[in-house]
């Protein structure tokens, strides 16, 4: 099996990256990878965050004052003299932008030089409706979201304070468990007939998982979801009925070995890959076996936005203030059973090669897929940009849903940009943030990948006009089809919960560990690592 290491994957990446850090759609980094030609990774990116007094409205109720930003530079004071500004772009109601006073808002981006070098031409077009407002985006590399936050951390406390940072799911509660972002709850409100457009475009999980502890964080504009990708060659070369959206584990289950092919001992043709993560790994399996690693409540609050946005739609239905993480549960029968049925899929029936072999960064599924080595794997959208540049043709493969277990509910992470807790400049980011959600500018900022864009009306374009994939429906019928489909576990000790996640996993499926043993491992240190103050 050819195998693209991750320095080659790297080379072939640099420079070609997307706006944005991708959405959770690999445990924090991109699934987009390549198989034949030269590989492009995207990136994702966050929403702002801020706190506003009440805003002054005119006669019709429409807010036409924005806050300012107070002396001391933390939460904005009320009786700004800069109207709330949209550009012509920004949302269902854009006025006619009121010029904002000069400033430097400077934006941190997880990822390489190249990364921020993309997200800089999308936000240098803020200038066409805010001239005097100069945007700097500055790359923070790091291996991990926790020494992200740690790099940006000891910035801070030297005085070097970003505006605005890119989150995904991996980070999002993290920042704002530290204290590192403000919640939007007040600018929102404000600017609430500007929004309108935009909620009613976006699906409310999508929005509950930019939510914690009752405030809103960040407007997310993309998400990824893991579905089942299928090679339709495969299927049909060994006589198996390809999957359909109602297949179920079972059906999954009996159709592994038939689509292997074996030469000497070893595997030749997979008919499973997936990789150790966070995102897209063991966990889809964990969810649609009924389950998660961690117990899911509900942070109280956030009332007004469901009643506001969200009133008729029942998908919001008992939602509230986030998703809030608040006990381990790694050990539960059904996480057990899910983790032993993906072992025994691996090193029993030899269906799927050893993660502990496989690339994390996808790289090497892309490849075995387009090498016509792969029958299926659970990916995000965002591999569709790869299969392109790899030369499947989308004829040549389908997407469906994972299949039904105990149910059927997906994992997800979706991605935007908060504003910094301490930025002098959050009017003029929380304008930035608001405009990077128009669909004028997420259309341009995620033309080059392949992330779900979370504005609905705005993937047809995207997945159809640009790659030719006719099946595009898929990505968003798996929030509403399955409307308790949720984020990956991710809580403010993020980076503690993956890598033990990682761990064990890992072990359980080499054999290094019997399952029930790795569990139960897992389940004492997700214990300790949630006790520890974020």
């Amino acid at each position: 099996m050819r195998r693209m290491t991750r320095r080659t994957f790297l080379a072939g990446a640099a420079g070609t990256a997307g706006a944005a850090i991708l959405a959770a759609c690999g445990g924090g980094g991109s699934a987009t990878s390549t198989a034949v030609p030269a590989a492009t990774r995207a990136a994702t990116a966050g929403s702002g965050a801020t706190t506003a007094p009440a805003p002054t409205t005119s006669a019709s109720g429409a807010a036409t004052t924005a806050p300012t930003t107070s002396s001391t530079g933390g939460a904005p004071a009320g009786g700004s003299t800069a109207a709330a500004t949209t550009g012509t772009s920004a949302g269902a109601n854009a006025a006619t932008p009121v010029k904002l006073k000069a400033a430097k808002i400077v934006v941190a981006q997880f990822g390489t030089i190249e990364n921020a070098q993309a997200v800089q031409k999308i936000l240098d077009g803020f200038k066409k409706i805010q001239p005097d407002i100069t945007v700097q985006v500055n790359a923070v590399s790091a291996p991990d979201w926790d020494g992200f936050a740690a790099k940006l951390l000891t910035q801070i406390a030297a005085g070097d304070v970003p505006d605005l940072i890119g989150v995904a799911t991996e980070g999002l509660q993290l920042f704002a468990g530290k204290g590192l972002a403000t919640p939007l709850d007040d600018f929102v409100k404000r600017d609430k007939a500007q929004l309108a457009d935009f909620f009613a475009d976006v699906h409310p999980s999508l929005i509950e998982a930019m939510m914690y502890n009752g405030s809103l964080y960040s407007l997310p504009d993309n998400f990824n979801a893991a579905n089942v990708y299928y090679s339709k060659g495969a299927f049909q070369k060994h006589g198996v009925p390809e999957p359909s959206p109602t297949w179920t584990k079972d059906d999954f289950a009996n159709a592994m070995p038939k689509l292997i092919t074996q030469s000497g001992g070893r595997t030749t043709e997979f008919g499973y890959f997936w990789t150790n993560r966070m995102w897209g790994g063991a966990l889809p399996w964990i969810f649609i076996n009924g389950s998660n690693i961690l117990t899911e409540e509900k942070f109280p609050g956030g009332d007004w936005l469901w009643s506001t946005f969200y009133a008729n739609d029942p998908a919001a239905k008992g939602r509230q203030g986030g998703i809030k993480w608040a006990n381990a549960k790694a050990n539960d029968p059904a996480n057990v059973e899910a983790v032993q049925f993906l072992a025994d899929l691996t090193q029993k029936v030899k269906a799927a090669p050893s993660p502990a072999d496989a690339d994390s960064s996808q790289t090497q599924l892309i490849t075995t897929f387009a090498n016509k080595q792969l029958a299926t794997y659970a990916g995000s959208a965002s591999t569709i940009r790869s299969l392109d540049q790899g030369g499947v043709k989308p004829d040549e493969y389908g997407v469906t849903f994972m299949p039904k277990w105990k149910s059927q509910r997906h994992q997800f992470g979706t991605a935007g940009y908060v504003i910094s807790a301490k930025s002098p400049n959050k009017d003029a980011a929380w304008e930035l943030a608001k405009w990077r959600i128009s669909k004028e500018v997420m259309t341009s900022n995620f033309k080059d990948n392949a992330s779900v864009r979370t504005r609905r009306s705005l993937n047809q374009a995207l997945f159809e006009g640009t790659y030719g994939f006719k099946g595009w429906q898929i990505f968003y019928d798996t929030l509403d089809k399955f409307p308790d489909t949720g984020p990956i576990p991710q809580p403010p000790q993020a980076n503690d919960v993956t890598q033990i996640f990682t761990k064990y996993i890992g072990l359980a499926v080499t054999g290094d560990q019997p399952v029930q043993t790795a569990m139960d491992n897992m389940q004492k240190d997700l214990t300790a690592a949630l006790a520890k103050q974020p």
